[in-house]
């Protein structure tokens, strides 16, 4: 009975592994250390207090506008728009 060489497998497999977790973390960590051309776009979009969504909120203007979502950023209110809306 002839066996395969299971050392060549374990190492074949050790190295795929390794290769790939290492592409993982060059995925997740490259990013963070490149700075960011817009900031204002980072402190906008993305450092927000609260964000509400499937919400009835009453707009106070001409039309009494109903709207769905809201995110609130230092008190203030950042965006208003529908759930679909990507502009939070």
């Amino acid at each position: 009975m002839v066996r395969g060489n299971k050392s060549g497998k374990n190492q074949l497999l050790v190295f795929i592994s390794i290769f790939f977790i290492s592409l993982l973390i060059g995925v997740f960590l490259l990013p963070s250390c490149v700075e960011p051309e817009d900031k204002s776009f980072i402190e906008k979009h993305l450092m927000l207090d609260t964000v509400m969504i499937n919400s009835k909120i009453i707009q106070v203007d001409a039309e009494d506008s109903v709207a769905e979502a809201i995110a609130i950023r230092d008190g203030k209110i950042m965006a208003v728009g529908s759930n679909k809306k990507k502009s939070f």
